[in-house]
């Protein structure tokens, strides 16, 4: 099963977004809408590497049935179609225009007036040298001679580098399923219809899509495990509690990222869909984003704040990341949270956060979840995630830090942080954290000393990040 969108004519182009030493160009999106006077359609273009110095632009296409003209064909039977001009000029030399043409037919029907006509599907692969190129699409209907007709012309950068982690567009999907012949529609295995909208309308739950990421064995290592993550997130960078998603693969010259995302739960709103691409020690190579729009009146009427189907295991797993900031009977809730409970412990989450934020406990939630997030990737270790290390649980608590002062391994000092707020939640100003690392190859930094109430207290930490034998204890009593 797949859905149309309703815009007239639809042009999405995406660029790309690269990630090289740092470097961030921004991704553009370009939506343009156009109708004809007889002729509607829906166009998207989508770019793909295919050698070190090629590359090739899929231009796919979908007439509206009942808006072309129908002629005359043998057996008394008729049938519409399209003339299509794709063009190719490129922005960089003065090279002849590239010219390929290509028509479009339509099913045969026995009338012009009484069936329901079909839409008409097509598709277009042009390969091209790695360039900068302005194209222009020039659609005829064949029966009518006097429409005039349509034309687009955009800019298409094919210009893939082969010395950065890149990515191809991210194509939207309305239906996936393995190929069992071979037509206009397969690849990689795959038959496939586009989706051509930005838009997620009430009726349709799935986001489904998929891109390939290249030079990844070049860039980050032959036969090497990568992580590739996939994510919706709020436009102000939020990430939405569970729609992350993660895979560990082995890196490759061409790797075929497929995902499908429910979004039956996921409320009304603009997001972005967020890739990711990490190494084994979740150092981030590179990323690219899509835009989209949902609207999902009918899960928004429930006022349902969080989903009242989590699982034990997600609950469990999200009592666990808010542990660090939970109040001494809440931690006795959690502690002793059990299989059988999951209805008390979704009204347990959701009180959890409707007591922080009363008039909007959900986005309380993903922005704490957020940091989640930003603690696992600066801050896990080969043994524990960043959520359970000490700096971790320290920025759950507190937030970023005003100041951090680094001091490395010097033959006399084991590495130590020191982490300076200017004002914390509970009132104290001009507070300190004093975490060391006894190992010193890894990231295991521990809380040896904090000026905080309630925190670990060792008066003589300066002697200790030389000796390394501390007895820290809590001096002071808890605030909560």
């Amino acid at each position: 099963m797949f859905y149309l969108c309703n815009l007239k004519f639809l042009y999405v182009f995406k660029m790309k977004k690269y990630l090289k030493f740092g470097l961030l160009l921004v991704a553009l999106a370009f939506i343009n809408s156009v109708k004809s006077q007889n002729i509607s359609l829906d166009v998207a273009y989508k770019t793909f590497e295919l050698t070190s110095d090629s590359a090739y632009v899929e231009v796919q296409f979908l007439f509206k049935g009942n808006s072309m003209v129908y002629a005359p064909v043998s057996n008394g039977k008729y049938q519409a179609s399209a003339n299509v001009v794709v063009s190719f000029q490129s922005l960089t030399d003065t090279v002849s225009p590239i010219h390929r043409k290509y028509r479009c037919n339509s099913d045969v029907y026995s009338d012009t007036v009484a069936t329901t006509k079909s839409d008409v599907y097509h598709l277009v692969r042009v390969p091209l040298r790695k360039n900068r190129y302005q194209m222009t699409i020039t659609i005829a209907d064949n029966a009518n001679a006097t429409a005039t007709p349509l034309s687009h012309t955009d800019m298409i950068d094919l210009r893939f580098d082969t010395n950065i982690v890149d990515f191809s567009s991210i194509q939207q999907l309305s239906y996936l399923s393995p190929s069992t012949e071979l037509t206009m529609f397969s690849k990689y295995g795959w038959d496939y219809l586009p989706y051509f909208s930005t838009f997620y309308p009430e009726n349709i739950n799935s986001l489904l899509f998929w891109t390939e990421i290249y030079h990844t064995d070049k860039i980050i290592g032959a036969g090497k495990q990568m992580n590739v993550i996939s994510k919706i997130v709020t436009l102000d960078g939020v990430t939405v509690p569970n729609y992350v998603s993660s895979k560990t693969v082995t890196t490759s010259d061409n790797y075929l990222l497929k995902h499908n995302f429910s979004i039956a739960e996921l409320p009304s709103g603009n997001y972005n869909l967020l890739l990711e691409v990490r190494d084994d020690k979740d150092t981030l190579h590179a990323y690219t984003s899509m835009f989209f729009q949902r609207s999902n009146p009918s899960f928004d009427t429930k006022q349902q704040p969080f989903n009242d189907t989590l699982s034990y295991d997600s609950l469990k797993l999200y009592f666990d990341y808010i542990y660090a900031i939970a109040t001494s009977a809440e931690k006795e809730f959690i502690y002793n949270f059990k299989p059988d409970q999951a209805k008390e412990g979704y009204l347990f989450f959701y009180n959890f956060w409707l007591s922080r934020n009363k008039e909007n406990p959900v986005e309380e939630w993903y922005a704490f979840h957020n940091k989640v997030l930003r603690v696992n990737s600066n801050y896990s270790t080969l043994k524990y995630k960043g959520y359970k290390t000490d700096r971790g649980q320290c920025y759950l608590k507190y937030g970023p830090p005003t100041e951090i002062e680094t001091y490395n391994f010097d033959g006399t000092k084991y590495p130590y942080e020191i982490w300076r707020y200017d004002y914390i939640s509970n009132g104290q100003v001009n507070v300190y954290f004093v975490f060391y690392n006894l190992d010193r190859t890894t990231k295991d930094y521990q809380l040896l000393h904090s000026s905080v109430y309630g925190e670990p207290k060792f008066p003589n930490w300066e002697e200790e990040v030389t000796k390394g034998r501390a007895s820290i204890f809590n001096s002071e009593p808890s605030m909560d």
